[in-house]
């Protein structure tokens, strides 16, 4: 409102705010109001089907993730002597290695 009023001094310039900030606040009430729920249901309703085909991965990955961090740890430690983008490379070698290496649970 301010930028518009400076830019259009007078009472045109106001009622030109008035509007911008007017359609602002529909358009944010429409989001908040309609749109944000309407996605809430259609994620969670997603979530709930995709739960019965992906569930059993989804708890077998999360099982594995303290071993994957120790794994993380042990491969930075070893890529220790390279710099930069190389001691980046040799970790993600290493992680790799290690996660395919190591038994899943």
């Amino acid at each position: 409102m301010i930028v518009s009023a400076m830019l259009y001094p007078g009472q045109e310039g106001f009622a030109r705010g008035l509007r911008v900030f007017i359609r602002a606040a529909v358009v944010i009430a429409i989001w908040m109001l309609a749109v944000r729920p309407l996605a809430r249901l259609w994620l969670a309703r997603f979530q709930r089907r995709e739960q019965s085909v992906y569930g059993t991965d989804v708890a077998r990955a999360m099982n594995q993730m303290p071993a994957l961090r120790g794994a993380a740890e042990s491969a930075w430690i070893q890529a220790r002597d390279a710099r930069g983008l190389r001691r980046w490379k040799k970790f993600l070698v290493r992680l790799v290695v290690q996660a395919l290496a190591t038994k899943p649970t």
